[in-house]
């Protein structure tokens, strides 16, 4: 069965996820991405420059879904502060642990556009920033959250909490029960936050 045009492009990312979450972006071959693809070699030039494109554009994608959902969460009329904030990290633990192959690339490999001066969640981050501002902003304002804190700071330091959580989840899922990871996240993020 030949594929339509956006399944094979599809077909292809998929398959470069999955070759670069088990043997690494090095390691990993176009050609071996369009046998998993089930493409043609060239193929693959059709539809992304090159490894790092495929990379970049895998990256962009998750970061760019991360983003617009806190951007809906903090956005939500119908939430507090709070439950926002749990929302927020909820949605940063789903974003990366519903493809957890897509997590691990993600996460391990970031770094390899970020050393050519590529960075394909920068422009996202600052987003995704913005709008726990907004919820941190909200928050002083009704009297839930410690007016002391530096939202930039304690998201800095809280998302890099959270990414090696998910990065040890990613390599090992059984290494850590991501249920009870993401409920004790959430209490911490939470207690943290809390106007004393």
């Amino acid at each position: 069965m030949r594929l339509k045009k956006d399944q094979k492009a599809q077909a292809i990312l998929q398959a470069a996820i999955k070759m670069f979450a088990e043997k690494g972006y090095h390691q990993t071959k176009i050609t071996e991405i369009a046998d998993t693809a089930n493409v043609a070699h060239g193929t693959v030039y059709t539809y992304f420059k090159n490894k790092e494109d495929l990379l970049y554009n895998m990256i962009s994608k998750l970061w760019e879904k991360l983003s617009l959902t806190l951007e809906e969460i903090s956005n939500n009329p119908d939430l507090d502060p709070l439950q926002k904030v749990q929302k927020m990290v909820d949605a940063v633990f789903d974003v990366f642990t519903s493809d957890s192959k897509l997590g691990l690339v993600v996460i391990k490999e970031h770094n390899q556009l970020r050393k050519k001066g590529m960075d394909a969640s920068v422009g996202e981050y600052e987003h995704l920033l913005n709008s726990f501002s907004h919820t941190f902003e909200q928050g002083v304002a009704e009297g839930f959250f410690d007016p002391t804190i530096d939202p930039d700071t304690f998201l800095h330091f809280v998302f890099g909490g959270l990414s090696q959580l998910i990065h040890r989840w990613a390599n090992d899922p059984r290494s850590l029960n991501i249920q009870k990871v993401k409920e004790q996240s959430k209490y911490f993020v939470q207690q943290s936050l809390i106007k004393g």
